[in-house]
């Protein structure tokens, strides 16, 4: 008869073996012995539990090692990385547990000078820190979804759309802003955490970073674009305002967009009121472009104006001789008021994650759109407050 041995927390961060794949375990251990031994760690089985139990039910004795290094939780994230066939969503599901041990009781288990945090386990267990963020809000707010998570039966993002869905069933009326305030309501928030919170959308507007702006634009465009698009309706349609340089369009042509939508064009945006110092190798930019995203169920774009109607936008930059022009990068309000007039309608819910000062969303909400946003610059929200956008 078999020793009796408890699991170790730190192995039941990651889930059993699937009824089929125990099965096969047990079978091999039936006829050529346990060949791996069983790990313990303080008296408990720290790696090899389905082993364990495959040796009971196979009636074979297991014989033991004692592990004698001093990351026991990396050891057991390595020996299961390699052995285990865990979707994106059960490797988040152990990120989170694992960045969860970081304030637990159990800090002990982390040798001094490790740090875990969302973003350090994310990557320890070759997974995005969205997903893991996803699961830490399954975790909070639906914990009775968490055993679909972690057998993958269901993946973070479906179980954070539903519980998003149970949220607008229970309040779909309160969604809808009094025509008597309607302005734009624009958060203090990092991108891909407000996105996560947010309802899905008729329109996603937005003016990111440019290449200029950040460390690593093919970095940035992942880390953001994807989880974006998720939030757009299969009736709706996006407008993602970008540089013209070439490593930034590679960027964010080679991300693949969801299933319900299409990159149906790449619009431009060009400009000739401004000024500068003639070039001396290249030429000078005078334009944008936008990367244009169709819902496969969209309805026809509303746009009876021939001139509007040319993937080639020609409008004016905003200048500051001529009119109000809030930061560098702004782009026209005849830009806004014509991408958004084509793509939605009345009531209609439009997202902005990069909002800035909120030209977007106060071109959206005078149309009588429901407008949102968010932006992590408190000198534009300063602005946007100023334009007549609420700042939450």
């Amino acid at each position: 008869m078999n020793e009796t041995y408890e699991f170790h927390e730190i192995a039941n961060m990651f889930p059993m073996m699937a009824v089929d794949e125990f099965e096969q375990l047990k079978q091999d251990i039936e006829t050529h012995g346990l060949i791996e031994p069983i790990v313990l760690f303080e008296n408990k089985i720290l790696d090899g539990r389905n082993r364990f139990l495959a040796c009971g039910e196979a009636g074979v004795k297991p014989h033991y090692e004692y592990y004698k290094g001093d990351e026991p939780v990396s050891y057991v994230v390595s020996k299961n990385l390699h052995r285990r066939h865990l979707n994106e969503t059960q490797r988040g599901v152990v990120a989170e547990k694992i960045a969860d041990m970081k304030g637990g009781e159990r800090t002990d288990l982390i040798p001094i000078g490790t740090k875990f945090s969302m973003d350090d386990a994310a990557k320890k267990m070759n997974v995005g820190r969205t997903t893991v963020a996803r699961v830490r809000k399954v975790k909070q707010e639906a914990p009775e979804l968490m055993p679909k998570l972690e057998s993958g039966e269901m993946s973070a993002y479906q179980a954070v759309k539903k519980i998003e869905h149970k949220k607008l069933q229970e309040a779909k009326k309160q969604e809808v802003i009094k025509l008597e305030d309607n302005r734009p309501t624009i958060e203090y928030c990092d991108a891909v955490e407000w996105i996560l919170e947010q309802n899905e959308c008729d329109l996603l507007i937005t003016d990111p970073p440019y290449k200029t702006d950040v460390d690593n634009i093919w970095e940035f465009s992942r880390d953001w674009l994807p989880y974006a698009l998720d939030m757009v309706k299969d009736t709706g349609r996006a407008y993602i305002c970008i540089g013209p340089y070439p490593v930034e369009l590679a960027a964010y042509l080679s991300i693949k967009p969801p299933e319900h939508l299409i990159l149906e064009n790449i619009l431009v945006w060009t400009y000739r009121n401004t000024i500068g110092p003639s070039p001396t190798y290249d030429y000078k930019n005078n334009w944008q472009a936008i990367l244009y995203y169709r819902g496969v169920n969209a309805p026809p774009l509303n746009c009876p104006v021939m001139i509007e109607q040319f993937t080639v936008q020609d409008i004016s930059a905003p200048d500051g001789r001529q009119g109000d022009r809030f930061h560098k990068w702004q782009k026209p309000d005849e830009l806004a008021r014509r991408l958004i007039s084509h793509s939605t309608k009345e009531g209609d819910l439009v997202l902005d994650p990069f909002a800035g000062t909120g030209t977007f969303l106060i071109a959206a909400s005078k149309m009588g759109r429901i407008a949102k946003g968010c932006d992590l610059s408190k000198e534009m929200l300063d602005i946007a407050k100023d334009r007549g956008c609420k700042v939450a």
